[in-house]
């Protein structure tokens, strides 16, 4: 009975894999719309299919695709043609006809609404263009008004303050100048008694010897009162006088700010990524604190500035603020876990090798979503400044393959590149200046590929490369982490070695450099780690 089945099952199968090789056009292989019968061989082919033929052969006969023999066109051409009505019929009522023209048409929604998307982001892009420069003259014409009204009312005050001062300057002129006088009289007086006692005492020292001795002291008591009357101390106040200016205080900006409301998509899919733009608040500055376990990978992240920190062996991520604080301790009870970032979205991501996965987790803890990716051996992550996310895959035990995969913001695959150039990259790819930046064979050299990921060159630094950070604030260079101890500064104009600084004293494990352009490292001392901040190295 059940062999029965069997057969009449493998029957249905046949006879509906033989009702569709009818009812499909042998040269375009789609379902016929208006199938046209060849007389003289009976077999048919769609009107659009036969019309190529006959438009390519250009003569009044051409071979039959299928069985080559001779067909005449008939003198009102295609249309000479006789329909299989009984086709027609065959294929209206072909299991999943209705299906296909229903996949058919939404598929032909999509591709029209795509192509209206495409049209409106272009018209869109032309249009932010404009009104950009629009604003922007407007914005700059105020500015240069309102500073404008600034030096005018600064000069006049400027002015004024002038006038201040001449006046103060005069009144005490002419109060300085009525005291010298009277000193001056008062000297010349003091210089008529003098000079009359400078006769007596001249005359003195020519008498006799009995009379100057008795004549000492009062004369040179004498010399003395006058030397007291030429003292000038009582008029050197004259000059202690106080004049300054003292600066006004402007409260708030001294032309104003420019405010800016973050971009941000009112509607949109769910699925999309709401970014917002503006000023990053770091907290105050800090120079280091103490990480408990032993830390593998750590991230800081472009929104809010915190850092978090992956212990893998523990299973344990901890999330710090700038200040040091611990804000979130997060415990995983299974998987691998080899990489940690940040997303755009201040959402923390890591890489679990176990289970070929990326779990994205909140600032509260909860669990946003996951990514899959198979054939690969996920190891390391990274987020650029665009917001895609770039895995590296690296090959472990004969599974997986070198590569490096990109996915938009949006968390859809875009593309993958370096499986013929990639051996064993060692470290997170990174995304910097138009390119990506790959460590590879054990941290031997730098693998360097273009925006859609085509090999540009390898870079040998002479040197083993255990980590590369990108330096924020020369967008020209990064900095590639030696391990032995040391640190190089490289230019991606000419790919060059610009410098590099020994780090014996505070040997650095991990390294990465946050947008304010500080350094934040991972150091170990006397079997302790510590998170290290500082504005350089």
């Amino acid at each position: 009975m059940a062999q029965a089945a069997s057969r009449t099952l493998q029957s249905l199968h046949s006879f509906h894999e033989n009702i569709q090789d009818e009812i499909s056009c042998p040269i375009c292989y789609e379902d016929f719309e208006e199938p046209k019968c060849l007389p003289k061989c009976a077999h048919n082919i769609c009107r659009e299919c036969l019309l190529g033929i006959i438009e390519k052969a250009q003569l009044e006969r051409f071979e039959c695709p299928i069985c080559r023999a001779i067909v005449a066109v008939p003198k009102d051409g295609i249309d000479g043609f006789p329909t299989n009505s009984l086709l027609v019929r065959l294929v209206e009522n072909a299991p999943g006809r209705k299906e296909k023209q229903a996949i058919k048409q939404a598929m032909t929604d999509y591709l029209n609404t795509k192509a209206f998307a495409e049209k409106s982001i272009k018209e869109l892009r032309v249009q932010v263009g404009v009104e950009s420069s629009k604003k922007a003259i407007t914005l700059r014409s105020e500015i240069a008004k309102h500073a404008d009204e600034m030096v005018a009312k600064i000069r006049s005050e400027e002015r004024s303050l002038c006038v201040e001062v001449e006046m103060f300057l005069d009144g005490y002129s002419m109060k300085a100048m009525s005291i010298l006088e009277n000193a001056e009289m008062n000297l010349n007086h003091t210089f008529d008694e003098g000079a009359n006692f400078v006769k007596q005492a001249n005359m003195a020292l020519q008498g006799k010897a009995e009379d100057l001795i008795d004549a000492k002291d009062c004369i040179v008591g004498q010399f003395k009162e006058l030397s007291k009357d030429l003292d000038m101390s009582h008029i050197d106040g004259v000059m202690n006088y106080k004049i300054e200016y003292i600066k006004g205080q402007v409260e708030g900006q001294f032309l104003g700010k420019v405010s800016a409301s973050g971009l941000k998509l009112l509607e949109g899919p769910k699925t999309q990524t709401d970014i917002s733009i503006g000023d990053i608040s770091y907290g105050k500055k800090w120079d280091c604190f103490s990480i408990p376990g032993k830390p593998t990978s750590f991230s800081v992240s472009p929104k809010s500035g915190d850092i978090a920190i992956l212990c893998a062996d523990d299973r344990e991520v901890y999330r710090y603020d700038m200040s040091g604080k611990l804000c979130r301790h997060y415990d995983f009870n299974q998987g691998i876990l080899t990489d940690v970032a940040f997303s755009v979205d201040d959402c923390i991501l890591v890489t679990d090798t176990a289970n070929n996965r990326v779990l994205f987790i909140r600032a509260d803890g909860s669990s946003h979503m996951n990514i899959f990716i198979f054939d690969t051996n996920i190891r390391f992550i990274s987020v650029d400044s665009r917001g895609r996310l770039i895995l590296t895959s690296c090959p472990k035990d004969g599974k997986g393959r070198a590569c490096i995969l990109v996915f938009s913001p949006s968390k859809i695959f875009s593309f993958m590149f370096g499986e013929e150039t990639l051996t064993n990259p060692s470290n997170r790819a990174l995304f910097h200046n138009g390119s990506f930046l790959v460590v590879d064979d054990d941290g031997k050299g730098i693998k360097v590929f273009d925006d859609e990921g085509q090999f540009m060159r390898t870079l040998n630094l002479g040197f083993i490369v255990s980590s590369i950070a990108i330096d924020l604030k020369v967008p020209e260079s990064f900095i590639a982490v030696s391990e032995n101890d040391r640190i190089s500064k490289v230019t991606t104009r000419s790919w060059a070695v610009l410098k590099t600084i020994s780090t014996v004293t505070e040997p650095i494990k991990l390294l990465h450099i946050n947008r304010k352009g500080r350094f934040v490292s991972i150091i170990e001392k006397n079997g302790q780690h510590f998170c290290l901040c500082k504005d350089s190295i």
